[in-house]
């Protein structure tokens, strides 16, 4: 039987952000195996323990990927602060959540958020985009776990409710997904969809507020909706509690199902920046560009701190009358308005993030974008139908950065990240 070959679309970017190296790691993951022993289909010829010594061995393959690419730059398992992990058939959660929590070092844990929403015709096992941060010889920089007193823990599962990066002037803050959870992880407001999505964004903005920060230092939103319904209720939420705030960026996602009926309505991967001690950090939301298909759903959010600032983007629509063929070229197009509106290049992208509802469309995304943004950059990940985009296949996020400030030069320190 064929050994889980998680590198064949492996795609590595790293971006300087003066006291730190970034490190997105896309398109990780494994693609089920075609035929088995002796050439019989997968189902026909392998019994459940061939089966699951796959799954096993794929989960080994993707932590030792994760470590070596880190390594690579003086990092290790630990420098990665966020994984989005989409999985399909063959993945095994209960052995990857062992295996994380045996290469984690004590005390550390990654914000990780696992979604079972893979196209029904995709090959792939699992699909992995994760975020890390390697530290300059010199540098100022901590990383470590934040466990807030308003929000559930979640070390059963060996990941981080959620965690902190400062270096530079500021806080980046990852949370994993968040759920209506109470404090024995038991769901809350059931069949009550108005008040659990409330009750999500209570908790959101609980943690913002413990650390010290507020609503304008939520810079992404990523939900993950039960349905279209569920979507509304969520938008129509943020631009509640926005109201007043620089709103923040997001990446809805209306095609997961949470059971029928569901115990829960939504899961929110959130992330932000907040000042640090006496470092301000300031957000704005820009101004649109002229002739870009917003519908209410695009955002361009600028945080600055001292030494860098970070520019998200999303959601990144074609126009509701485009050919489906042409949807991917349509969106490169509407990234090269942004850049030219906000004066980017290609070098300062670190991550071009697209949900794309047809198989065909997702393997030819990644080349036509790359007319806008480094190849390296971008991670797709191949997802059913989203009826919220009416028709539409495909939609994208875009962060980059710039260094605006004094920033360390020398190259990495030390082999492994220390953690405060």
């Amino acid at each position: 039987m064929s050994q889980p070959d998680v590198r064949r679309q492996m795609r590595i970017r790293q971006t300087d952000w003066g006291d730190a190296v970034r490190i997105d790691l896309n398109q990780l993951g494994a693609h089920l195996p075609a035929r088995g022993i002796q050439g019989a289909t997968w189902s026909e010829a392998a019994s459940e323990a061939l089966r699951d010594e796959w799954s096993e061995s794929q989960n080994v393959a993707l932590c030792d990927t994760m470590t070596e690419v880190a390594a690579g730059i003086g990092g290790g398992f630990d420098s990665f602060v966020e994984w989005t992990v989409l999985h399909n058939k063959r993945y095994d959660g209960t052995h990857m959540r062992n295996e994380r929590r045996n290469r984690f070092r004590r005390g550390y844990r990654a914000a990780i958020t696992t979604l079972g929403w893979a196209h029904s015709r995709t090959s792939l096992s699992t699909c992995i985009q994760a975020v890390g941060y390697v530290p300059k010889a010199r540098a100022t920089f901590h990383q470590a776990v934040w466990r807030p007193e308003s929000l559930y823990d979640t070390e059963f599962m060996a990941l981080a409710p959620a965690v902190v990066t400062r270096f530079g002037g500021g806080r980046q803050i990852h949370l994993s997904g968040v759920v209506a959870w109470d404090e024995g992880i038991n769901p809350l407001f059931e069949g009550q969809p108005e008040r659990q999505i409330c009750h999500v964004f209570d908790l959101i903005q609980d943690v913002f507020q413990e650390g010290g920060g507020s609503l304008a230092d939520v810079v992404r939103l990523r939900p993950f909706a039960h349905c279209t319904k569920i979507a509304r209720l969520i938008r129509a939420e943020i631009e509640r509690r926005w109201a007043g705030h620089p709103r923040p960026v997001v990446m809805m996602s209306d095609s997961r199902r949470f059971g029928d009926p569901p115990s829960l309505y939504a899961e929110i991967q959130v992330m932000g920046v907040m000042s640090d001690n006496d470092e301000e950090v300031r957000h704005a939301e820009t101004q649109l560009p002229a002739g870009l298909p917003d519908e209410g759903a695009l955002r361009i959010r600028r945080s600055r701190a001292r030494n860098w600032e970070l520019i998200q983007v999303g959601e990144l629509r074609a126009p509701p009358d485009a050919e489906p063929q042409r949807e991917a070229e349509h969106v490169t197009a509407q990234l090269a308005t942004v850049f030219e509106r906000l004066s980017l290049s290609r070098k300062d992208v670190c991550l071009t993030f697209a949900y794309v509802s047809w198989p065909e469309t997702a393997a030819a995304f990644p080349e036509i974008v790359s007319q806008a943004v480094p190849m390296d950059s971008v991670h797709v990940l191949p997802c059913p139908a989203m009826p919220e985009l009416d028709a539409r296949h495909i939609k994208v996020e875009l962060t980059a950065f710039r260094r605006v400030g004094p920033a360390t030069t020398a190259g990495p320190e030390n082999p492994c990240l220390h953690l405060p």
